[in-house]
């Protein structure tokens, strides 16, 4: 399941924009960086089912990805994310984040900001905001950069907690 994001706040700067929900175990690299084991197959197993899922929601008019851009001149992305799992909210944001290259950014070094929230609900739920933004635009629009970036993320935390909560409002009505 897949929208865009609502606007609620006007924010100059921002090329493209969505929400997605996923039924999916989260997992964590925070302890398995340097595993071989099935943990690690694990870990890869569910940044390649993420991706999939992504590049199946990202909307059309999200910006082309651009390998020989240089970092500083490619679109930033910012992402709020929810999951119902038993990590903790520090231990979401990478395996997320990894699963994004080659669909939302060309690497996560273009991820600029993210905020993680984590819940504890009877099924394995993912939901994920992206946002992303021109950076010259969302500095003209603000103080600096980092402003635009702390105005997004929060856009991101609340549309992805919103759309987590009608889902597991779904689940335990099922």
């Amino acid at each position: 399941m897949s929208a865009a994001i609502p606007t609620v706040i006007d924010v100059r700067g921002v090329l493209s924009s969505f929400v997605m929900t996923v039924e999916i175990a989260s997992k964590s690299k925070s302890n398995h960086r340097h595993d071989k084991s099935s943990n690690w197959r694990s870990l890869k197993s569910f940044e390649g089912l993420l991706r999939a899922h992504v590049r199946a929601a990202r909307p059309a008019d999200w910006p082309p990805l651009e390998p020989n851009t240089p970092l500083k001149e490619r679109p930033l992305v910012v992402v709020g994310m929810v999951g119902a799992t038993m990590l903790d909210a520090a231990n979401l944001p990478k395996s997320v984040t990894d699963a994004l290259e080659d669909v939302c950014c060309v690497t996560d070094a273009s991820v600029r900001a993210v905020a993680a929230s984590t819940q504890r609900t009877k099924k394995p739920i993912l939901t994920i905001a992206l946002i992303c933004c021109d950076p010259g635009a969302l500095a003209a629009a603000n103080t600096s950069v980092e402003m635009g970036l702390a105005n997004l993320v929060s856009h991101a935390i609340v549309a992805a907690t919103a759309a987590f909560e009608t889902a597991v409002a779904d689940y335990d009505a099922t």
